[in-house]
């Protein structure tokens, strides 16, 4: 259809961009690690590919939302842009509105003023 709006172009230009990697999932990382029976204190190599492999996958999958979002002609991706990718992978689909769900309620529970974006009965 449109070749310069093609996916993969899409893709390719925004995981191309420069973003500053930081050791930002490190601690999470290494307590899941040691939930999982590992050493406390596992390799430093270990971690940081897991937190490359993490950081990709995230980068992924908000650049297909945000793929999503353009050709929606949305200014930001929703969370109904998530859903739609996700429509195909059921188990990934249900965990995630579980999430949503769990959430919602804790906040609910908690009295958040937080979180005022989404309504339960927008994503449910």
């Amino acid at each position: 259809k449109f070749k310069c709006f093609s996916k993969s172009k899409f893709l390719q230009k925004i995981l191309s961009a420069k973003i500053i990697r930081k050791r930002n999932f490190h601690n999470e990382i290494c307590e899941i690690v040691f939930g999982f029976g590992d050493s406390q204190f596992p390799v430093k190599r270990l971690i940081l590919v897991l937190e490359s492999s993490v950081i990709r996958y995230v980068l992924k999958i908000i650049s297909l939302i945000s793929y999503i979002a353009f050709w929606r002609c949305s200014k930001r991706p929703s969370v109904n842009d998530l859903f739609f990718l996700l429509r195909r992978k059921y188990c990934k689909l249900i965990r995630v509105r579980y999430l949503l769900k769990m959430k919602f309620m804790i906040e609910k529970i908690m009295g958040s003023s937080k979180g005022k974006n989404f309504t339960s009965k927008t994503i449910f």
